[in-house]
């Protein structure tokens, strides 16, 4: 059943002596080019954000108040700090471990990345053609309508056989032109064992960000066991890799075939993507139904570490896909990944593309922090991604030479 999960987000607490000063002649265009108010998105599409650059001087100093909205997990809230703009990038520390970074996009917007314990998140936002007090408190109490509606998809289990008929909780980025539109579907990765909570929902809000101005829908399905989703986290519980990987199989099977008869859906161009365990799970499906999917997106994925005894189940895994000969792939991996270094994925990369497997390696040497968060930061990878979906579809060829 298609429903909200939020028909609008809760507004935006401003001081009330918020105010905006006009720049000087003396303050450089790159400086001078954040000031203003900001508004009309959300941190991961979830905790709406709203930004009042109040002064900028000539040095890249400058005063911001940094607002947001009521959460699930946060109450609305307010705080005046202070900047420091240099080499077109807007960065302040709200709070201990917490950073925030903004710069402007070439089309105008406001990219924002918020960083607490090496974890980021992303946001854009866009410039209020305002400056009095009144105006800007006004904009900042209108809700930023939801990204996402949440979708129920139907499952019958072999693996979970406690839990036999069950649903699954997705989050939908639905592509809003009538007609048939090709879709993403996105994995995403274990719980660490234990360090991510398994009621927590990932959204995918960054490669919604990218793939939806692109004419993309965007579907993120929980797996059995995580969020809301019903049945036992074998995927994790379970001490044999291959029922684990038969579980998590098992979900991504009923995601495909269930989005595959939506009638928004164009079933010939379904692209799968996945970051970690979901990389990895999106290759091997692949690879196992050559023919479903039209290409992989695979940020930094692998099913165990390359530091676990077993690690060798990655690369048989790999191999095996390559040697089914399924869609042209874009496998993307970052330096300083604790999990999954470039040598590593390049080695892993390497067998499958010998067995027979057909893509593309790019490695990023630029994401701060850990490495593993790549598909965080999508101002690093958008280029590229854009480049593949766009080859994929009108000239797939090209990768066979490669």
């Amino acid at each position: 059943m298609l429903g909200a999960l939020w028909s609008c987000r809760a507004q935006c607490p401003l001081p009330p002596d918020v105010s905006i000063s006009l720049p000087g002649p003396e303050v450089p265009a790159d400086i001078a080019a954040f000031s203003g108010a900001w508004g009309g998105g959300a941190w991961g599409g979830e905790l709406p954000t709203f930004l009042v650059v109040e002064s900028v001087n000539a040095d890249g100093t400058a005063k911001i108040v940094y607002s947001y909205g009521k959460s699930p997990r946060f109450d609305a809230g307010w705080t005046r700090i202070d900047a420091t703009i240099a080499g077109g990038h807007m960065h302040m520390t709200p709070s201990r471990g917490v950073t925030l970074d903004f710069w402007i996009d070439g089309d105008g917007s406001l990219y924002g990345l918020y960083t607490i314990r090496r974890h980021p998140s992303s946001v854009e936002l866009h410039r209020l053609a305002i400056a009095d007090a009144a105006s800007i408190r006004a904009e900042a109490a209108k809700p930023v309508p939801s990204a996402w509606t949440e979708i129920e998809i139907p499952e019958h289990s072999l693996t979970d056989s406690n839990a036999g008929d069950l649903k699954l909780q997705a989050t939908l980025y639905r592509n809003p032109q009538p007609g048939r539109h090709p879709l993403i579907i996105f994995c995403h990765g274990s719980t660490g064992p234990g360090v991510i909570p398994a009621s927590l929902v990932d959204r995918a809000w960054e490669l919604a960000l990218v793939c939806r101005p692109l004419g993309y829908s965007v579907v993120v399905a929980m797996r059995k066991g995580r969020g809301k989703s019903g049945g036992k986290l074998i995927e994790e519980e379970d001490d044999d890799p291959k029922v684990q990987l038969a579980a998590a199989t098992e979900d991504l099977d009923a995601v495909v075939a269930f989005m595959r008869r939506e009638p928004y859906v164009d079933p010939s161009r379904i692209v799968l993507a996945g970051q970690s365990r979901g990389g990895f799970l999106a290759v091997v499906y692949a690879g196992e139904h050559p023919r479903a999917v039209e290409g992989v997106v695979n940020f930094s994925g692998g099913w165990f570490s390359q530091d676990s005894p077993d690690d060798y189940f990655n690369g048989d895994q790999f191999r095996k896909a390559g040697n089914a000969r399924g869609p042209p792939m874009l496998w993307l991996c970052a330096e300083r990944d604790s999990l999954y270094s470039p040598a590593y994925v390049a080695h892993e990369f390497s067998d499958f593309k010998a067995a027979g497997g057909i893509g593309q390696l790019l490695t990023f040497d630029n994401i701060p922090g850990e490495g593993h968060f790549l598909i965080a930061w999508p101002q690093r990878w958008r280029a590229q991604v854009t480049a593949y979906l766009a080859k994929l579809h009108t000239s797939p060829a090209e990768f066979s030479a490669q």
